[in-house]
């Protein structure tokens, strides 16, 4: 079989239950060529048995294992087996519309300059036909664009969730693979790394180009605290990112990105520690925010809000 074009790269932990529902999303692809790499982060449920089969049905389906080791170190093992000029990430729980595959390889066939495609999201919990499936649009940010245009937008937050993007794997060659200790917003802290190496982002509003998304109570991104804690990690992470790369990165890109971005994490530093730790070191946070920004009735009022929530938590 010739190298397929596309590589579906899906890694699981302890989510078997919904993996085959999110391989028949790749096996009913209007484009069929194809592989998808299913990779087992040392799940303890059924996930191996079910992929084992899944591959026995078609032998585009490629399965690896390893010991868990997040997210990020998972997406590394499908991308170092990956034999297509196109990366398609999938959670394991979540399902591609059937011509989302062909649709954004057209795009990135006739764009040269694109790196990446992303589209819309569909929320669902138990069925993409049921009643109350949404658009999720608070992750997606209409945007086309690179450098500065991005960099602004995407400096705040993740612009689209990491299974809407559709790109030329050789945009890894300009900021390298998932860093492994980064376990949540691991993808947004890759398209930046993107972005500031110049990275052309292509927002599509086609529906052929969705991805269904299920909500429920177990998804990853529900600990919150987790969350907070790897946001900020990542931010400090950028920095030394910029710092690193600063010959291969614009001057004017790295001064405003360093400018903001260590604003920003005084933000976030100064919620999570509101939020989870200590009230003192949360308000001397929030002040010193307050000094840089000038915004002295914002930051006190986001911080009485934390704060509020806070005590709402815990009571």
């Amino acid at each position: 079989m010739n190298n397929p074009v596309i590589s579906v790269i899906i890694p699981c932990f302890n989510y078997g239950q919904y993996l085959t529902e999110a391989v028949e999303s790749v096996l009913i692809q209007s484009e069929t060529n194809w592989e998808c790499i299913i990779v087992n982060d040392g799940s303890t449920d059924l996930t191996e048995e079910i992929a084992i089969h899944l591959t026995e049905i078609d032998q585009r389906i490629k399965y690896f294992a390893q010991t868990n080791k997040g997210p990020s170190a998972a997406r590394n093992l499908g991308l170092s087996k990956a034999s297509g000029k196109y990366i398609q990430f999938l959670d394991a729980d979540d399902i591609l519309s059937k011509d989302k595959l062909r649709h954004h390889a057209d795009i990135l066939n006739k764009h040269e300059e694109i790196d990446l495609v992303y589209g819309d999201v569909k929320v669902f919990h138990t069925s993409i036909k049921e009643n109350g499936v949404r658009d999720f649009k608070y992750f997606t940010r209409q945007l086309s664009g690179n450098k500065m245009t991005i960099i602004k937008e995407l400096v705040m937050d993740s612009m689209f969730l990491i299974n809407t993007a559709f790109f030329r794997k050789s945009l890894l060659e300009k900021a390298g693979d998932f860093h492994n200790y980064i376990t949540r917003h691991e993808d947004w802290h890759l398209w930046l790394r993107c972005a500031m190496k110049g990275a052309y982002y292509y927002y599509d509003s086609k529906e052929s180009g969705r991805v269904w998304v299920r909500a429920h109570e177990d998804s990853l991104t529900g600990d919150r605290k987790k969350m907070w804690e790897e946001k900020i990690k990542a931010r400090k992470d950028l920095n030394v990112f910029v710092e690193t790369n600063k010959n291969d990165i614009d001057s004017t890109l790295k001064e405003y990105f360093e400018r903001k971005n260590t604003y920003l994490l005084l933000v976030d530093s100064y919620k999570c520690e509101l939020l989870y730790g200590s009230l003192i070191t949360g308000f001397y946070l929030c002040f010193k925010s307050i000094l840089i920004s000038g915004k002295a009735y914002h930051h006190l009022y986001e911080a009485l809000h934390w704060v509020k929530e806070r005590y709402q938590r815990t009571a």
